[in-house]
């Protein structure tokens, strides 16, 4: 293969790994120049291009840089031994799994879940982490039937127990395992947020003493921001590679849910086209963010009044009421004939010990969310 045929090879290459649209993505363009090292020395053994990609796990129209580990299969690959066993399990269930799986996909649950996949920094594709939903939540099915079945038979709960507790419970864990990538991805947001007032300060001061906005870039991805220093640094990767400054920060932009970096770095892009006093609007957007974030505070102090309300309510005053309640049920009239039917003691047992501390565990859960991270 002559240098310009290897030449005409990469480009192609390239052309389909970052798709129809052009767009330039980031991409491990030294893993292309091995595939077209390999077909020099097997020419012919792969047959087109696209087939020569998927031998090794890449995608046309491949984004974000994910070259291989992206089909279900990669999960028995993983470094972690419970997502091996997880993609274990999921193979051996075969056709019902598969089957729950294009369920799921449907659902409003899926909506953006690549995304705040891609914003959680978890990586998984799409596929393989509804495959591992899938298959926790049969798990969680099996387990929670066989326990339910077992308390019902020794508390002489009545059957219907199992017939709702048994939806009820794992359209829980649904909901929560379709919340994860979310919830991670707000709370990287959050850490975003708490560091991003000192990092523009940062950033200001540096290019206020002459640096330029890539050096001041580059500055922030070496200090301690946390989260932020690894999205800078992601992002200055990406540079490097070939993209634009003004496309790798609105990629930054649209993998991360902090709302203060989104409109400082739509301030950035539009000081670099218009060519205003970048450090000066650097410090005011690091006013704006630092006041949001006093906001965001109070608000929460406000909500704490409010959650301790609830609080007393389901801790003191429906527990006391329920037993009141109970006991004017005891209370027999004349004759030792009693007005009502008592409640059975099975059915107390599981309001006091079960009902009431699940709605104890979720309040704290909901003060614990609304928390800001400052």
């Amino acid at each position: 293969m002559s240098s310009k045929d290897e030449e005409d090879k990469i480009k192609r290459l390239k052309e389909i790994v970052e798709g129809d649209s052009g767009e330039k993505e980031l991409i491990d363009y030294s893993k292309v120049e091995k595939i077209v090292s390999r077909l020099k020395k097997d020419e012919g053994k792969y047959g087109d291009d696209e087939e020569a990609l998927e031998k090794i796990g890449l995608k046309k129209g491949t984004k974000t840089g994910q070259l291989s580990g992206e089909r279900i299969s990669d999960l028995s690959e993983n470094e972690s031994p419970l997502i091996r066993a997880i993609g274990s399990i999921y193979s051996k269930l075969g056709g019902p799994a598969q089957a729950i799986d294009n369920l799921l996909k449907k659902t409003p649950l899926a909506k953006g879940l690549k995304h705040y996949l891609i914003a959680a920094k978890m990586r998984f594709s799409v596929a393989q982490y509804l495959a591992i939903t899938v298959t926790v939540l049969l798990l969680s099915i099996i387990i929670s039937t066989i326990l339910l079945i077992t308390l019902t038979a020794a508390l002489k709960l009545p059957p219907m127990t199992v017939l709702l507790g048994v939806p009820a419970l794992n359209l829980f864990v649904l909901i929560i395992l379709f919340t994860i990538p979310k919830s991670k991805a707000k709370s990287r947001a959050s850490a975003v947020d708490k560091e991003l007032p000192f990092a523009l300060r940062h950033m200001a001061t540096e290019i206020k003493a002459g640096l330029g906005l890539h050096k001041s870039m580059a500055s922030i991805s070496d200090a301690n921001y946390g989260v932020l220093s690894d999205e800078f640094s992601t992002t200055l990767k990406e540079i490097e590679q070939g993209t634009s400054t003004e496309g790798a920060l609105r990629r930054m932009a649209g993998r991360s849910e902090s709302e203060g970096l989104k409109r400082a770095i739509n301030h950035i892009i539009r000081a670099l086209k218009t060519g205003g006093n970048l450090s000066d609007l650097i410090i005011s957007i690091a006013d704006d963010v630092s006041f949001e974030l006093r906001m965001k505070l109070a608000d929460f102090t406000e909500k704490l009044n409010f959650f301790g309300l609830i609080y007393i309510f389901m801790a003191i005053v429906t527990p006391v009421f329920f037993s009141i309640i109970n006991a004017i049920m005891n209370i027999p009239i004349e004759g030792g004939v009693k007005l009502f039917t008592p409640l059975p003691l099975n059915l107390v047992a599981v309001v006091y010990f079960l009902a009431f501390p699940m709605l104890l565990v979720l309040l704290v859960f909901l003060v614990k969310s609304s928390q800001p991270e400052i």
